[in-house]
């Protein structure tokens, strides 16, 4: 799916309030035995995730509460987009499912990112924001991650 057809259908999923694919896409994959055993990650992989969230933490006033300018998105998802550079999936178990996972929790944060950037109004950026947060909530239900606690949208 294009880019731009694939944010037009996040965009029109959030619309209708419908929640993000699960992250497996391929069925039947295999998971963790349990449903509380969760992907190992490395070190690389939690510090960058930890970094994440602070920050969305750390701006998330501003943005629910729509105080945040075009110029405060953009720097936001321009820091999203280093901050996932240096991540790959050499950072996770060489398990096929998990890097999957993995691949597809980049690929939505690049996704925010871009939106938080590029949409043409502010409501759009904040879905940008939104997108993040629930990709990185997404990512602790995957993964590994002592000491995780999710953001609130």
């Amino acid at each position: 799916m294009s880019k731009p057809a694939r944010l037009l259908a996040i965009l029109f999923a959030a619309a209708l309030g419908m929640s993000a694919p699960p992250l497996h896409a391929d069925a039947p994959t295999p998971t963790p035995a349990s449903s509380a055993a969760r992907w190992p990650a490395s070190d690389a992989l939690r510090h960058a995730m930890t970094d994440i969230a602070r920050m969305l933490r750390a701006v998330g006033h501003d943005l629910r509460t729509n105080t945040r300018s075009e110029a405060q998105y953009d720097a936001l998802g321009d820091w999203l987009d280093k901050r996932i550079a240096g991540v790959s999936v050499a950072d996770t178990s060489a398990a096929v499912p998990a890097q999957k996972a993995l691949t597809l929790i980049l690929g939505e944060m690049r996704d925010s990112a871009d939106l938080m950037r590029n949409a043409s109004h502010l409501p759009a950026r904040h879905l940008g924001y939104l997108m993040a947060v629930r990709t990185a909530n997404n990512y602790a239900k995957e993964f590994d991650h002592p000491g995780w606690e999710m953001l609130a949208d």
